[in-house]
């Protein structure tokens, strides 16, 4: 009749058979068929004496003795309690979130994230009046594991597709230029797609400094960039200058 239930499982094995060895009065080490976990994982019995575990050893499948045993035909009995058990590798995809202890994958077993950059500017940057212009030269304090970074624009390098939070800071000044900003704007690209922020005041009022922040989620593909522009009006006429110290831009990867 055939079986009727649950295949066994995959790492199932069956104990290997009793053994029994010649003594000669002189080995002491003998070979069993099995790697066998410790001392108490076998039963051994001499001359139908069973031995205390102290009077032998195990390792793997070496059975060493303390004294060799008795010369004899099949004198020496071996029987296994325990082997050591196979290892079982489960197949690519086998494994599902629900089989995972809550909190048992760290941030040391995900490792670090290639993908991903940040920089701020080394030093105040001048924008042509009313004029859009790219930030550069954000190289201070530089995070750039896939080197795709030039301090100014990333571009997503092979094998780097996926969905980026992206985030960037911007502050225009206009001390030394008359204190009395009228209009800044900054925009934030990402994959050709355009995040704007805009301050604009509506009296030439006293105005030194203006922060602006933007944050995105994109999907970008291989070769896309990532990068951001600023316009600075004063209404003096002058030129404005980005704040180096303030002026930051990143991104990371966050899924596939």
């Amino acid at each position: 009749m055939s079986y009727i239930g649950n295949s066994l499982p995959a790492n199932f094995q069956s104990l290997p058979a009793v053994q029994r060895f010649n003594g000669d009065g002189s080995d002491t080490t003998f070979t069993l068929a099995a790697q066998i976990a410790n001392d108490r994982s076998i039963l051994v019995s001499v001359d139908g004496v069973t031995q205390d575990d102290n009077a032998y050893a195990v390792n793997g499948t070496t059975l060493t003795f303390t004294a060799a045993p008795s010369a004899g035909t099949g004198n020496i009995f071996v029987h296994t309690i325990s082997p050591v058990g196979s290892t079982v590798v489960p197949p690519d995809g086998s494994v599902s979130t629900v089989k995972l202890v809550d909190g048992s994958v760290t941030g040391a077993k995900i490792g670090s994230n290639p993908f991903m950059f940040w920089g701020r500017q080394a030093s105040d940057q001048t924008i042509t009046r009313n004029t859009a212009t790219t930030i550069t030269g954000m190289t201070n304090d530089e995070v750039d594991p896939s080197t795709a970074f030039n301090g100014s624009v990333f571009t997503v390098p092979s094998g780097g597709a996926g969905v980026y939070m992206v985030m960037s800071n911007c502050v225009a000044r206009y001390d030394g230029i008359g204190n009395d900003g009228e209009v800044f704007e900054h925009w934030l690209y990402a994959n050709g797609e355009k995040l704007s922020g805009r301050f604009q005041n509506a009296t030439n009022r006293d105005t030194v400094m203006v922060s602006s922040s933007l944050q995105a989620i994109a999907q970008l593909s291989v070769g896309n960039t990532i990068f951001m522009q600023a316009l600075i009006t004063d209404a003096n006429g002058g030129n404005g200058k980005t704040r180096s110290s303030g002026t930051t831009l990143g991104a990371y990867r966050i899924s596939t």
